[in-house]
């Protein structure tokens, strides 16, 4: 049994019930007045669209509220919509997902710019799982949304693992492109030659992710007779697993059983896989992403960011403004020779590799608590004490391990929720390829989905999670 067999029709005051607790959208599709409505921050979400999401095929979408929707204003994290773009154009990849009969149940919640935490004049997203627990960023609100039910599949950004961490939170699937083409990225605020990032896409369930991602047909972008991916029907015949390394990894042992569970499929399959060490883990691949995503963002940020709006940000948006521009060309040019160094090295450790599997993320879901001091919208925790936030660099650093270097390569990935931890949340796993097998890619994720993927996720009444996955 797929996770697409757990019925989610909700009837409207169930589906506004849900994001009520969820905060999941920022702004929906209102049926009767035909047009966007914005929720008011200091309430919460007003939501009146109901949504119907069928098991077997995508009919609803909700986007990340950086990602541009005609006719629906663009927040980017903030109270207000005070961000400067036009609100008469549709990304690309939105205007795709239009052409083929969805509808866009709204914009979701964020982090503040897509940048740290979430920001302080808007309710933040919670986990389905565990309203207590951060869903991930920065693509927070598509996560909750996709895993609560409350849309069939939902668009986010990713410049450092901002689609994969909050899918492996929310215990869904994730789909980042390389980032490689144009249309990758296009729509999304605030513009500008974003190097690093790229729109994925979340589903429960990988038919239904296919089906909200363009097939790659010549490469171009996609329009109207540009059908959705097809899954491979047939399997390799002998594709070649890599299954990163743990050893001198700060993991826990859930994490090495997750792998070995995966290497142990791979065997009975009679696929052949090897261990990989993927270079530039550690600060210096850290470094050239910090650089170039310093330097591109605040740049783009300048042109783009109304005074009022400069005047709502947080501490962690505040000091990305402050520190981006001193990232010097003379360093973004270094960064940008170390990233084709780093290219280098992930070619030839993936050279006879169809596809390489790693943990998304050794970090767990964290306290919303936490996370909302770290944006310095609070100091104290329920009970009056101070919060400790004396690691927050290194866990922030960590948090991206796995991700972050696959931006600087521009590989595409997919991730997958394959069985439930031991502090009863989900944990899954990333597997990346070389833009020239990410067919195979596919096809690899298709039959380990079928064969040992999760059985089940569901949510009562309460809007909580609950899930019984297939030991691996």
């Amino acid at each position: 049994m797929s996770a697409t067999n757990v019925p989610y029709a909700m009837e409207c005051r169930e589906f506004e019930a849900a994001n009520r607790e969820l905060n999941a959208f920022v702004a929906v599709h209102h049926s009767s007045e035909g047009h966007p409505r914005q929720t008011d921050p200091s309430k919460g979400p007003d939501l009146a669209l109901g949504c119907w999401c069928r098991d077997d095929r995508v009919t609803t979408v909700a986007v990340k509220d950086n990602i541009q929707v005609e006719g629906f204003p663009l927040t980017a994290g903030l109270a207000v919509p005070v961000l400067r773009c036009d609100e008469s154009v549709s990304g690309t990849w939105v205007k795709w997902l239009v052409r083929q009969g969805l509808v866009v149940t709204g914009k979701t919640n964020m982090y503040e710019l897509g940048y740290g935490a979430p920001g302080c004049g808007v309710p933040p997203s919670v986990n389905p799982w565990d309203h207590s627990l951060i869903p991930g960023g920065s693509s927070s609100g598509s996560a909750a949304a996709v895993a609560a039910g409350l849309c069939s599949v939902a668009l986010g950004t990713d410049a450092a693992g901002s689609v994969r961490i909050p899918a492996e939170f929310c215990g869904v699937l994730s789909y980042k492109p390389s980032g490689k083409q144009g249309w990758h990225k296009d729509g999304v605020w605030p513009g500008g030659p974003s190097t690093l990032d790229a729109i994925g896409v979340m589903a429960r369930d990988l038919d239904l992710l296919a089906q909200a991602v363009p097939s790659p047909g010549d490469g171009g972008e996609p329009d109207e007779n540009t059908d959705s991916r097809t899954l491979p029907d047939s399997d390799l015949q002998t594709p070649c697993l890599g299954i990163l390394d743990l050893e001198g990894e700060e993991v826990d042992e859930d994490y090495a059983v997750l792998l070995d569970g995966v290497r142990s499929w791979a065997q009975d399959r009679g696929y052949p896989t090897v261990s990989v060490r993927l270079p530039g883990l550690g600060s210096p691949v850290r470094d050239a992403i910090w650089k170039i995503f310093a330097y591109e963002y605040s740049r783009a940020l300048e042109s783009r960011l109304t005074g009022e709006a400069r005047a709502v940000l947080s501490a962690p948006s505040h000091q990305l403004l402050t520190d981006g521009p001193k990232t010097s060309p003379e360093d973004y040019s270094a960064a940008l020779s170390a990233r084709r160094r780093f290219k280098h090295q992930y070619a030839q450790e993936l050279s006879g590799c169809d596809a390489v599997v790693t943990p998304v993320t050794p970090v767990r879901p964290y306290s919303l608590v936490w996370s909302r001091a770290f944006a310095q919208c609070q100091e104290d925790d329920p009970s009056g004490s101070p919060i400790d936030l004396s690691n927050v660099e290194a866990l922030l650093t960590r948090k991206t391990r796995y991700t972050a270097p696959i931006n600087l390569v521009e590989y595409p990935t997919l991730t997958l929720p394959m069985r439930l931890h031991r502090d009863g949340l989900p944990v899954g796993i990333q597997i990346v390829s070389v833009p020239e097998n990410e067919n195979e890619m596919w096809s690899i994720a298709r039959r380990m989905w079928q064969d040992i993927g999760p059985q089940r996720i569901r949510r009562d009444g309460s809007g909580q999670m609950h899930g019984s996955f297939v030991d691996t």
